[in-house]
């Protein structure tokens, strides 16, 4: 197992710093809304404001070249981390840059495909693939997607998580012809039978 840490700005490089991943943590995905015929589900995520700049530590079983100086190939169980930000993959492209008289990469984009999960305090993503855009702060996941947060759940075809301002965007799948839609289950709090309120284990002082 190799890992290493990508800085998105110096001062170090591939493998500069080495530190094993912690265990996975994180719960669920969104509270949503659906909006008519577009089928679409948005909540805010726990990563709004995330900072990009943070390192981003990754793990995997294996690396291959590509015969290219502008990105990087990783293989087998591919765990990333970036703060808040957790993400697995069974691969993970990393495309960068390395400016003029610099020999330190700058991370430009990540793209993971194969049983991909995207996990925040506030959310759990489920998909086929997933580009993240550092620069333009944008994480897109596609294929299957399914969202969940506590008990709720949403299946759609591709999701949009803006890591500035929170927005998380659901757009549905084509089912049998019928158009786009989002699919979900909502599970509401029980009821108690006197006042229709809630129930909680609040005691009355």
């Amino acid at each position: 197992m190799m890992t290493a840490v990508f800085y998105k700005k110096g001062p170090l490089g591939w493998g500069a710093a080495f530190k094993r991943l912690p265990g996975l943590r994180g719960l669920a995905v969104l509270s949503a809304m659906l909006v008519g015929q577009t089928a679409l589900a948005q909540s805010i995520s726990a990563l709004k404001d995330h900072d990009i700049d943070q390192p981003i530590e990754w793990e995997a079983q294996r690396s291959e070249l590509l015969g290219r100086d502008d990105v990087a190939l990783f293989m087998g169980n591919v765990r990333v981390k970036q703060g808040a930000l957790e993400l697995h993959s069974d691969r993970l492209h990393v495309f960068y840059t390395i400016a003029q008289g610099q020999t330190d990469p700058n991370v430009e984009r990540l793209d993971v495909t194969g049983n991909v999960e995207i996990v925040s305090p506030s959310e759990r993503a489920l998909s086929q693939w997933a580009v993240y855009d550092i620069p333009k702060r944008i994480i897109t996941l596609g294929g299957g997607v399914v969202l969940t947060r506590g008990d709720t759940r949403l299946a759609g075809d591709r999701l949009e998580i803006d890591l500035v301002s929170g927005v998380t965007k659901l757009d549905g799948e084509d089912m049998d012809g019928e158009g786009a839609r989002v699919r979900g289950r909502f599970v509401l709090p029980e009821r108690s039978p006197e006042n229709g309120m809630p129930k909680t284990n609040d005691t009355p002082q």
